[in-house]
């Protein structure tokens, strides 16, 4: 049952985003709420035309390119006024949604408030009604946890005890070559050797990191151009691709702790080198 009302709450919340904010179907006391009766407005200055005597023709063609000039600029104008509404009406929307549905000091009011814009502006919807829901259960801060949680996975663990394992190979591997040269030119020849290998790792690893996110930023660019074309989508395609950005996520989620812990050790193994490298100098 809590379930349900929970769903119901969240879905009258995007209902009324979408329609008195992103549509201005909010009525005149809604508006004066959301502090847009009280804002002062620019107003559109009148342009006097140039009068031009003797080609009357290139006179009238003026006219009437600064008749499109001017109606050009009202549009502009207009279309600043009604996302700056849109935007007052939205966070109004949002604010309201939060006070008679949680119990949120007024402090965190304002970082649930962007965490919901900034889901509704990346098109994840489904994602959004699943945090929702937990915020409605369990508050912000565990809501918070559980993001991570789902991003990093459930199997996501295998991959940082395999990351671990590894880095203690490679560092115990290193320790042990070191131990076994026994001429401070093998010690110094290893030292450099290892040095570059370290390198390359470290590179391979960010590139892993690199391809994921520019992936991601690519498919971020195309749906700005979908959604400014305002090209069809149907209910697959956009559930499909909610999913692949989630799934994007959770891989940089998971590949980042990955990098951190294999940088972690080579930074441990480029220690030993530096050591090495001066215990044989001096």
């Amino acid at each position: 049952m809590g379930d349900y009302k929970h769903e119901l709450q969240i879905d009258q919340l995007l209902r009324d985003i979408n329609l008195k904010a992103e549509q201005l179907m909010a009525d005149d006391s809604e508006a004066h709420n959301a502090g847009i009766s009280d804002v002062p407005l620019p107003i559109l200055g009148d342009e006097d035309y140039l009068e031009e005597e003797e080609d009357s023709t290139g006179k009238e063609a003026w006219k009437q390119m600064r008749l499109i000039a001017l109606k050009e600029r009202e549009q502009t104008v207009w279309q600043r006024r009604k996302q700056y509404f849109q935007t007052m009406l939205r966070h109004h929307v949002i604010n309201e949604w939060i006070r008679e549905n949680t119990k949120l000091e007024t402090t965190e009011t304002p970082r649930l408030r962007e965490t919901i814009l900034e889901a509704l502006r990346k098109d994840r919807s489904q994602e959004l009604k699943t945090y929702l829901a937990d915020v409605l259960d369990h508050g912000i801060t565990k809501a918070d946890k559980n993001v991570k949680r789902r991003r990093r996975g459930g199997w996501a663990w295998l991959a940082y005890f395999w990351a671990i394992g590894r880095g203690i190979v490679y560092l115990g591997a290193v320790i042990a070559v070191f131990s076994v040269a026994e001429s401070p030119f093998q010690k110094v020849s290893l030292a450099v050797i290892i040095l570059i290998g370290n390198m390359l790792l470290r590179e391979r690893a960010n590139d892993g990191l690199y391809r994921i996110r520019l992936g991601s930023a690519i498919d971020q660019y195309f749906n700005s151009l979908r959604h400014f074309f305002k090209i069809p989508e149907s209910d697959d395609e956009r559930e499909t691709r909610a999913n692949a950005h989630i799934e994007v996520d959770n891989d940089v989620a998971r590949t980042t702790i990955v990098v951190f812990i294999s940088h972690l050790f080579e930074f441990i193994v480029w220690v030993v080198c530096v050591i090495e490298l001066i215990r044989t100098i001096w």
